[in-house]
């Protein structure tokens, strides 16, 4: 047991992802609620170590073989992806252009809802199939046949790869994140209404790269970056 702990814990060390915690952070700074984020923090730790439970009873030694780099290769799918991306990315931007902000614009109240946040947890987590540690902690769990075992790997793995969400969600269990979300809130204040145009400049510009690239892929057959 304790082996299976160590190298889930390596694993996840190495497929370490700051992002769920970050957006967690944003999202208490701009207002949502803690018990709605903390159900954030439980759809992606739960079901990324769900994921990993099931494949590890499932398919775990089927897939020790499985060359994981082909989910992000370049292709028709991932010119489809750019172009909904693309078409997301106007949708946004179209839309906070239609709701600019001003200095006498007053801070929403309530923050992100919770279906938002819920659907955020559902995508983030199935994002880890990109993650080759998600792949080779499913075939480490694969390997035992003491389910005890491969529920601990799951869990680790997913608790030590987002750890900076884990620990915010400890924080905010007992309410010692408060003085840091309100700090950054009163700099939110002065800074909103710049980023909310910064923001929108860049998701613009993003929209246009990527029907660019799907368009340079379509011409000829590359993409601009090339992986």
């Amino acid at each position: 047991m304790l082996a299976v702990i160590a190298a889930s814990a390596i694993l996840g060390l190495l497929g370490f992802d700051p992002a769920g915690g970050l957006f967690a952070a944003a999202a208490l700074v701009v207002g949502a609620r803690i018990r709605h984020v903390l159900l954030f923090g439980a759809i992606v730790l739960v079901l990324s170590a769900a994921y990993i439970i099931v494949l590890a009873i499932t398919v775990g030694q089927q897939i020790a073989g499985f060359d994981w780099s082909v989910l992000l290769t370049g292709n028709w799918w991932r010119a489809a992806a750019e172009l909904l991306l693309a078409a997301i990315a106007v949708g946004i931007g179209w839309y906070r252009l239609r709701h600019r902000l001003s200095a006498q614009t007053p801070p929403r109240t309530g923050g992100i809802r919770v279906g938002p946040l819920a659907l955020a947890g559902v995508v983030y987590s199935t994002l880890s199939f990109t993650d080759p540690t998600f792949a080779a902690t499913i075939v480490l769990a694969g390997r035992h046949a003491n389910l005890a075992e491969t529920f601990v790997a799951g869990l680790v793995w997913s608790a030590v790869s987002q750890l900076l969400l884990s620990i915010l969600m400890v924080a905010m269990c007992f309410g010692v994140h408060r003085p840091a979300v309100e700090v950054l809130q009163r700099l939110w204040a002065r800074v909103r209404v710049r980023i909310h145009a910064l923001t929108t400049l860049a998701l613009l510009v993003v929209a246009l790269f990527l029907v660019v690239d799907t368009g340079w892929f379509v011409a000829t057959g590359r993409f601009l970056i090339h992986r």
